[in-house]
């Protein structure tokens, strides 16, 4: 048993195991084949691969979040059940029962969907896209439960044109980020993105960068090569640390086909795959690279950081 194609998103939801990728059919049990399209659940129960809402979805995914709200697929695509989704859609109920499909806020326009973040009740997307919703946005944007959200550069957008609200017309200065997202995550108070792009809220970057507070900033010098997974980790700090009254030390992994590491005074190491910078919380400031030591000879596309394995 098996699929016919690529996987690019494993998610657990509902006691089921979904799998979402550029593949069109499964394997059953019994020898038959489930036209599935790109979006598949194994269920843990039975053994067998069951259709989410009894449905195939014809197009391709690329990232999926399990939330309270139901289960966020994301890719290029088009329709499901049916319905217009526009490369985004939302699955709530068991997975087993037909429909249960819902649009996400007019879905995203202008390109696809790499990369999902859930935190609280709100969804980051990331890709390389011109639209959400109704909202013109460049390749991020954040769903707050009822409606699409830019995650512009305060004061990038200061020196754009002012329409109304919060809308503003930026001609020539792209105050989100220059290029397509494939990796998102975050601490709860900051949110990483990493792909391929220079300029964050018109900031020099180098393929990563950090929102917090309004402001698209840097992580060191950035990194050279595809990043295709970020964690985020929070590590116990040293006592030098207590005694300084530093809370909580945020560390972020960046993972993919590096090369490399670029630090904050300009230097720069050689990356087998793996990278993490650590940041006291309260600065969210680092100084250099801390290149992860293995047996790598390849890309690395996905990580898991656990406590024994952080530190």
């Amino acid at each position: 048993m098996g699929l016919d194609g690529t996987v690019n998103a494993i998610e657990p939801h509902l006691g089921t195991v979904v799998m979402g990728g550029m593949f069109t059919h499964a394997a059953l049990d019994a020898g038959a084949i489930l036209h599935s399209g790109g979006l598949v659940a194994w269920d843990l129960g039975s053994k067998d691969w069951l259709l989410v809402g009894r449905t195939p979805l014809k197009g391709t995914v690329s990232a999926m979040r399990s939330t309270a709200e139901g289960l966020y697929v994301a890719g290029r695509f088009r329709s499901i059940d049916g319905k217009d989704m526009n490369n985004i859609a939302l699955h709530s109920g068991p997975i087993s029962e037909p429909g249960g499909w819902l649009d996400v806020g007019g879905g995203i326009h202008g390109g696809h969907v790499s990369a999902l973040l859930a935190f609280g009740r709100e969804l980051f997307a990331g890709g390389s896209f011109m639209q959400a919703g109704t909202r013109q946005v460049r390749n991020i944007a954040r769903w707050d439960g009822t409606a699409w959200q830019p995650l512009a550069d305060d004061e990038c957008q200061r020196r754009c044109k002012h329409v109304k609200d919060d809308d503003y017309v930026c001609q020539d200065l792209n105050c989100e980020l220059e290029g397509t997202v494939t990796a998102l995550a975050s601490t709860g108070s900051v949110i990483f993105a990493a792909g391929v792009f220079d300029l964050a809220g018109g900031r020099s970057v180098k393929n990563i960068a950090q929102y917090f507070d309004g402001m698209w900033k840097p992580v060191l010098g950035g990194v050279l090569g595809s990043v295709f997974d970020l964690q985020v980790f929070s590590l116990t700090p040293p006592s030098s640390y207590f005694e300084s009254r530093v809370q909580d030390v945020q560390c972020v992994y960046v993972a993919g086909d590096l090369n490399r590491a670029i630090n904050g005074d300009g230097t720069s190491q050689i990356v087998q795959g793996v990278v993490r910078a650590c940041m006291e919380q309260t600065s969210l400031e680092s100084t250099a690279w801390e290149v992860m030591e293995g047996d790598r000879t390849g890309p690395v596309f996905a990580l898991l950081v656990s406590p024994e394995l952080a530190s």
